[in-house]
């Protein structure tokens, strides 16, 4: 596909530098506000998982734009990111909702990980 429709594979490029520019941003404007209240590390925290909760939100929305174009190119049409970025948006609730299903399962599973050592890597 992407051989065919080079436009598409700048999509995940490019937004993976956007994402990775807002998780740091998030953290950095966090440890900021709260760092006369002498909080810092909670404010640490709670930038990173909200820049790591925008993050599984931006690699949903770029699979579920990727998905979209590799469904036009096996229906014989040409890939348009444009509109399945408007595609996407169109069923923004559903993705927001999984992103959040799948944000949570992966912080319970990760925390399982933390709690039992080496039984956990097995989760």
């Amino acid at each position: 596909m992407f051989r065919q429709d080079v436009g598409v594979i700048w999509v995940p490029i490019a937004c993976g530098f956007a994402l990775t520019a807002v998780t740091v941003g998030l953290s950095l404007l966090g440890m900021r506000l709260i760092t006369p209240l002498e909080l810092t590390s909670w404010a640490a925290d709670i930038g990173v998982v909200g820049g790591l909760f925008l993050a599984t939100l931006g690699t949903t929305v770029l699979n579920v734009v990727i998905v979209f174009c590799a469904n036009d190119r096996t229906e014989g049409r040409r890939p348009d990111v444009r509109a399945a970025f408007r595609r996407a948006w169109s069923r923004r609730g559903i993705i927001v909702r999984w992103t959040v299903l799948a944000f949570a399962v992966g912080a319970v599973l990760r925390l399982i990980e933390r709690r039992t050592g080496p039984l956990g890597a097995s989760v």
